[in-house]
């Protein structure tokens, strides 16, 4: 995300602020946002093929049971 921003930067400075930024290969939501910060202006990618959908939350689907069923853990557990 540092390079996606001094390529921004870079763009800009040279007078391509209409040229966006494609990132190919990230739509999970939190990626999006960040890269989206950085500079970055259009993304497509696979990866919504594996999510499933819970109370309006995207989550890879093999996350989809900790969420299901409420898995809990302690700070002890994760260290």
């Amino acid at each position: 995300m540092e390079a996606i921003a001094r390529i921004r930067l870079a763009l800009d400075d040279a007078g391509l602020r209409a040229k966006p930024i494609h990132i190919f290969g990230s739509l999970d939501p939190v990626s999006v946002c960040l890269y989206f910060v950085s500079g970055a202006e259009i993304f497509d990618g696979l990866t919504w093929l594996r999510y499933g959908y819970y109370e309006g939350s995207a989550m890879y689907i093999q996350n989809c049971a900790a969420r299901l069923h409420e898995l809990q853990h302690t700070d002890d557990q994760i260290k």
